[in-house]
């Protein structure tokens, strides 16, 4: 009670303080000893809460976070034996009260949320991209890539799992549904438990795949579309269902209704966007919040070879409406692992991500000296938890278990702000074209 005596002058405490008004008083059969542990606990939570989420969101969503916290501190606080009462809040002090710590000089980013209320799930810090899963002109599953095969991407998806990687990006215009199909299968095969564990996300293509025509009703369309997707992942519902490109003809409004819907129904838990600036971003969100549903991410190609998205304000637009931004490509198609050179270009059009020797070559350099001063960690690796430094989550492809182990190990560590900015300084700025408006406001 020291920290709450008086109302603090500051808008993030005085949030704290109303919030902490609404703690139940401890039960009177609790050991003074247990009263002041639990209650300690209690403002820890609350102070953490303010300090995670004080940089990214407004005091009027803080406050509601906070005081969601303190409804997990109320049940915690009056379980029957004393031993419980500390467990109970000692779990939403960790949980829901964190705040990690990094090198001095990195950036600490909030972890947003994919939707809110019992069906709300954490934004993941990485996931994995499945694009190459069954599409054959890009990356030549089943055709030019022979190693691409349904038993290696088996593998990936199992090894990302047993790394703690369970989120997994696809779209209904990879390969044509087959991605799709090839996730539904995977995790058809998974035991129950482990099914519990993935989390899966798709998107609405703005041409129907199969006229190539666009689509004019953007409710009943998405709606179609979600349930045809379903039907290929063999699922009941999905975490997150995104609007692929801001290509369709019908307002911001029309879009965010149709997301709604597709919440609504139960189909999908989260809603979220891809390659909208903020001007087309911004009536979907209104429009999702007018109905209580928030819009969850945006999913925009980012890498230190495309970081248009930063410099030109769109992440930390995101960030501060409590939007996750997803950075597909963040590898720039392969280019950023390093394994390839001019005597070994990359197959197929990989047309992300693309850069001259003259900027590809100091930059992985440099990435293996940030590496190197890391534990031994790979560009691949460093490129990946340089993107976690800028508020964004990396979604990474992964054909085979070896690359799904690679990306893991982005996690668990955080380079210096020095290396970041090092690396930051010769990375390429990337444009903007028909498909991608996200580099500017």
């Amino acid at each position: 009670f020291y920290l709450f005596r008086s109302p603090p002058k500051d808008t993030f405490g005085r949030d704290l303080f109303l919030a902490a008004r609404h703690l139940p008083p401890p039960r009177r059969s609790m050991r003074p000893g247990v009263q002041a542990v639990a209650l300690c606990l209690a403002v820890v939570s609350l102070r953490g809460a303010a300090a995670f989420l004080a940089p990214h969101h407004p005091a009027a969503e803080m406050r509601s976070a906070v005081r969601a916290g303190v409804a997990d501190l109320r049940c915690a606080l009056v379980p029957r034996r004393d031993v419980l009462v500390l467990g109970g809040a000692l779990v939403p002090a960790l949980a829901f009260g964190r705040s990690f710590s990094s090198p001095a000089g990195a950036e600490v980013i909030a972890t947003p949320m994919f939707g809110e209320g019992p069906k709300g799930i954490p934004a993941p810090q990485i996931g994995v991209g499945t694009w190459a899963w069954g599409d054959d002109s890009v990356w030549g599953y089943k055709s030019y890539d022979k190693s691409l095969t349904f038993d290696s991407i088996e593998a990936a998806f199992r090894t990302s799992i047993e790394q703690g990687v369970t989120f997994f990006d696809t779209a209904e215009i990879y390969g044509n549904g087959e991605s799709e199909r090839i996730i539904g299968k995977l995790i058809k095969s998974l035991p129950e438990s482990e099914r519990k564990k993935i989390q899966v996300a798709s998107k609405f293509y703005p041409v129907d795949p199969t006229t190539s025509l666009p689509r004019i009703n953007v409710k009943k369309d998405l709606i179609a579309a979600l349930d045809a997707t379903l039907q290929r992942l063999q699922l009941d519902h999905i975490d997150l269902y995104q609007m692929h490109a801001p290509l369709t003809i019908e307002n911001g409004a029309v879009v965010g209704d149709a997301l709604a819907e597709a919440v609504r129904s139960g189909r999908c838990k989260a809603v979220g966007v891809s390659n909208y600036n903020l001007k087309e971003l911004m009536p979907v969100y209104e429009e999702l919040k007018a109905k209580g549903i928030p819009l969850a991410s945006n999913q925009i190609e980012f890498s230190l070879l495309r970081t248009l998205p930063k410099t030109g304000g769109m992440i930390d637009a995101c960030n501060k409406l409590g939007i996750a931004t997803l950075a597909y490509s963040p590898l720039g198609m392969g280019r950023l692992t390093g394994k390839y050179s001019k005597s070994n270009k990359p197959s197929g059009s990989r047309f992300f991500g693309k850069a001259k020797p003259e900027v590809l070559d100091p930059l992985l350099a440099k990435l293996r000296e940030v590496g190197e001063r890391n534990g031994g960690k790979t560009p691949a690796q460093v490129s990946l938890n340089w993107i976690m430094t800028q508020g964004a989550v990396p979604i990474p492809g992964a054909k085979n278990a070896d690359q799904a182990l690679q990306n893991a190990g982005a996690l668990g560590w955080r380079m210096s702000g020095e290396d970041a900015q090092g690396l930051t300084s010769l990375a390429q700025l990337g444009k903007t074209n028909v498909w991608q408006h996200d580099g500017a406001l």
